[in-house]
């Protein structure tokens, strides 16, 4: 009788131990605030344009993002949507959607570029995090070049056909973020490539190039880190720029979109909540 009451007392303090040891677990993985994922974006100043914005919040905790605004304006910017994109052991991976309107084409009529925002979230708390690199700029699609098709995958590649509409020279291919892209952009144009790695050396290598009328002009992009690469962790949606003249020699510009939709797996979510704290 004595040998099963202590077997018992034993399994009680086994059960208490297990208990508070998870709880410790628990509670040392739990974030005192959102992480805001570093963004290099570029937001063309279009009405009705949308854009997102991802961070990181507890499961535990019925958070979203209500609205934010520009440090140093009056600026606001309601988030339209607010919606989970993956699920963690201890986290959600959410996005908070935002809409350029007539109102903030009154506010923002010349490109700017942010680091920081105030954030206000829907349990009443508000923060001014870093968000890494975003640009508004303005968007002047004047360039005489055709649509002709374009592709994307969910393996960060993608392709435009371009059609010239009259003689052109391209005299130059400006890549932003060109810094954070190194191990992870590979582009081609008009079959000229260059790997992840050799980008920054080689974009002025693509230029000038001459298309006659009728003539295509091809895109071909691969967004694709090192896995050893902290840049691969950050949010990705900008726009290649492509300058050149007609055959009046009037100059154009053309904004052509690389989107990257990232999957983070569980070591990712490890590393980006480790580098935050």
């Amino acid at each position: 009788m004595k040998r099963n009451k202590i077997l018992l007392l034993f399994s009680i303090v086994l059960v208490i131990a297990s208990v508070i040891g998870n709880y410790v677990v628990y509670s040392s993985k739990q974030l005192e605030e959102p992480i805001i994922f570093l963004h290099r974006s570029e937001v063309p100043l279009l009405n009705g344009y949308y854009f997102e914005f991802h961070y990181l919040t507890n499961r535990s905790d019925n958070v979203g993002i209500a609205w934010v605004m520009i440090p140093g304006t009056d600026i606001q910017l309601p988030a339209t949507y607010d919606r989970t994109l993956g699920t963690y052991n201890h986290y959600l991976h959410k996005v908070a959607d935002f809409e350029i309107t007539d109102i903030i084409l009154e506010e923002i009529k010349n490109d700017m570029q942010i680091n920081e925002l105030d954030i206000f979230f829907t349990n009443g708390e508000s923060k001014r995090k870093e968000v890494g690199d975003i640009h508004f700029f303005v968007d002047n699609r004047d360039a005489p070049l055709l649509s002709q098709s374009s592709s994307s995958s969910s393996d960060g590649s993608g392709s435009y056909l371009l059609i010239a509409e009259t003689n052109i020279e391209v005299t130059e291919i400006q890549v932003p973020f060109i810094d954070n892209l190194q191990s992870g952009l590979s582009l081609e144009i008009n079959e000229v490539k260059y790997e992840s790695g050799k980008l920054k050396e080689k974009i002025d290598q693509f230029t000038p190039f001459t298309r006659n009328s009728g003539e295509p002009l091809t895109i071909n992009y691969h967004l694709n880190f090192n896995q050893t690469d902290p840049n691969r962790l950050h949010i990705y949606k900008f726009y290649l720029m492509i300058k050149g003249k007609d055959e009046d020699d009037k100059p154009f510009r053309l904004t052509v979109p690389i989107n990257h939709s990232p999957y983070f797996n569980e070591k990712d979510i490890i590393e980006i909540v480790k580098e935050a704290r």
